[in-house]
């Protein structure tokens, strides 16, 4: 099985050990690397984050900037589809949506980044970007790591390869190599 871990800014990844994951592809976006390590591939869609990323760090390993106005978590499920093939995506720190209609984002405040007291965005069209995602490819499964307040998008958990999974169920689907 290829296996691939998508790590978005949601809050709901805060106190998981994300360095203990293995048997996996890293695919994580924006700030992730100044705060924890060098994933597999960065993926970044805002514009300023993009080329500051491009300009101070220039030897980055492996950087994909979203096209098609697609999030960078959308972009990076793609990748774990289309560059790295994988049969199972997990998605961490993927939230969907805000907390008390405020934004839900581990880097709020920081360089680009809007501060913790705003408005969350509407979060509709990431769900449909995911939704597209998940429908074209029915051959993988997906799973939503420990979502926030363990909820998913309704539209996802209708699709029959959209799956819920705790932290602790990744890690062991993992390190079984399922």
């Amino acid at each position: 099985m290829l296996n691939s871990v998508v790590i978005g800014n949601g809050k709901s990844r805060e106190g998981k050990d994300l360095k203990t994951i293995q048997n996996a592809n890293i695919i994580a976006c924006n700030w992730f690397f100044k705060h924890e390590f060098e994933p597999d591939v960065l993926i970044t869609s805002d514009e300023d984050i993009t080329n500051y990323i491009l300009k101070m760090y220039p030897n980055f390993r492996c950087h994909y900037k979203a096209k098609n106005n697609y999030s960078s978590g959308a972009t990076g499920t793609r990748v774990a589809i289309d560059k790295f093939n994988s049969d199972n995506v997990f998605l961490v720190g993927m939230d969907f949506f805000g907390i008390d209609g405020k934004v839900n984002n581990v880097y709020s405040g920081e360089l680009y980044y809007t501060p913790e007291n705003f408005i969350a965005p509407d979060s509709n069209e990431w769900q449909i970007q995911f939704e597209e995602i998940i429908r074209e490819r029915v051959d993988v499964n997906f799973y939503h790591v420990d979502p926030l307040n363990e909820i998913s998008p309704n539209r996802l958990l209708k699709l029959n390869n959209f799956h819920q999974l705790t932290y602790k169920g990744m890690v062991d689907k993992l390190s079984k190599g399922e």
